[in-house]
């Protein structure tokens, strides 16, 4: 049976785009369903996949797995193979404390600079906090430069949404190595038509 991932938007929904470049990048065939959000009947629809009532949700035959790390994890342990997390522990462990800073943290830059895969270049000023993120979001790549070919062991999953924030907001110096079939993945992501 084919998994069928279950997302929002895909202009603003950076969480439905973790597991969505993941399941790319682990070449695992899947089915999509993209919910609009914020809109009459969309909670309706979501809880009818989800408990939590959010996105992203994978569904894998009667199994729904929400929380895009949750996704990500249960991925990394169906197909192995695929390597979406470092082999070596403690690289694993490394990338997985980032992961979830990238997951749970940076509040001012979402607030200030939401996810909008559709809107033009434009340098901007930032608030002193917002800045603050940036420059943790480009230490890092910085202070880790070897792991930027597989920037956090996912394959760049959680911190590509958040450095193509920075990169529509013109904020930021997010370093250019990041690896091929990310940016393909994030370009497909934004080829694709919103519903």
């Amino acid at each position: 049976m084919a998994l069928t991932l279950v997302i929002g938007n895909k202009n603003y929904s950076s969480w439905s785009f973790r597991p969505w470049i993941a399941l790319r990048m682990a070449g695992v065939p899947f089915e999509e369903v993209v919910i609009p959000l914020y809109e009459p009947g969309s909670k309706e629809r979501i809880l009818s996949f989800s408990p939590a009532g959010k996105v992203p949700v994978l569904v894998d035959g009667d199994l729904r797995v929400w929380e895009s790390l949750a996704i990500i994890d249960y991925l990394a342990e169906r197909f192995p193979q695929a390597e979406l997390w470092p082999k070596d522990p403690a690289a694993r462990a490394h990338a997985r404390a980032i992961a979830a800073e990238m997951h749970a943290g940076f509040a001012p830059l979402r607030r200030h600079c939401p996810m909008n895969m559709w809107r033009s270049v434009k340098v901007r000023e930032v608030p002193p906090e917002v800045a603050a993120d940036v420059k943790r979001i480009e230490a890092i790549f910085i202070d880790k430069p070897d792991p930027v070919i597989n920037p956090v062991g996912t394959k760049g999953i959680e911190v590509d949404p958040r450095g193509r924030v920075e990169e529509v907001h013109g904020i930021g110096e997010r370093p250019r190595r990041i690896a091929e079939g990310v940016l393909s993945a994030i370009r497909a992501w934004e080829r694709r038509p919103a519903p």
